[in-house]
């Protein structure tokens, strides 16, 4: 009984569609954290009144706890007035084991990835589905951003939205079931710059040691001087 109140809760969570905003930290050491947002409107989950959204939520992350507690997945809730949802968040030593753990991604497409001459490429082609009898395992989802976020310098990119300061890449995806490639090629390696604050105390320190060592060699020549006489 309880299989099938499952079942029947995520046939209306995929006909309804939902939003999702995942986000890729790329570290220096090309170490991955990934989270992913999934939220539905406030109408979806009146149609349980009897539930409470924990419990809805609880149904619909059931058939995938194995993988995700296997995997080591932190698994969250998120609430507000008019949207609630699962946060999903995972940590990986390398972008190969990214790769080959997660199957988020594969919600989007596949990803590719193309290491060459010290440039590191991620690309992922595909689509967002919007088709309620998918057979490929992707959730409906009506729309979605993607994120990621880096130290490194880019070298070439087609984000949508670009975040110098702090380094985050944005791509909106609006439409379901429209192709888009999204890709991002960035430096192996952080070049170490040296902050100008060290730069400035460095300068300091040697123009201080220079005027030391005149008045030293001074002091020195006064001495023999007076000596002398």
């Amino acid at each position: 009984m309880k299989k099938k109140i499952v079942l029947i809760i995520m046939m209306i969570f995929l006909c309804c569609g939902c939003t999702t905003e995942y986000i890729i930290e790329i570290g220096e050491d090309l170490s991955i954290k990934e989270t992913a947002i999934a939220t539905n409107n406030s109408e979806f989950f009146d149609q349980y009144p009897k539930s409470s959204v924990e419990t809805v939520i609880g149904f619909l992350v059931e058939p995938y706890l194995e993988y995700l507690n296997d995997n080591g997945f932190t698994i969250s809730n998120v609430k507000n007035e008019e949207e609630a949802g699962i946060i999903l968040s995972n940590s990986y030593d390398s972008i190969e084991e990214y790769i080959e753990t997660s199957k988020i991604y594969e919600q989007y497409g596949d990803l590719q990835y193309i290491e060459n001459d010290g440039e590191i490429t991620l690309t992922i082609k595909g689509m967002l589905s919007n088709n309620e009898q998918d057979q490929s395992g992707k959730y409906l989802i009506d729309t979605s951003v993607i994120k990621i976020k880096l130290p490194h310098n880019v070298k070439s990119h087609n984000a949508d939205e670009v975040d110098e300061e702090n380094g985050i890449y944005t791509w909106n995806i609006n439409e379901a079931g429209v192709e888009k490639e999204i890709f991002i090629t960035f430096d192996k390696k952080i070049k170490k710059d040296i902050p100008i604050q060290f730069i400035v105390v460095g300068i300091i320190i040697v123009f201080v040691l220079i005027i030391a060592y005149m008045i030293w060699s001074k002091a020195i020549i006064s001495k023999k001087q007076v000596n002398e006489i």
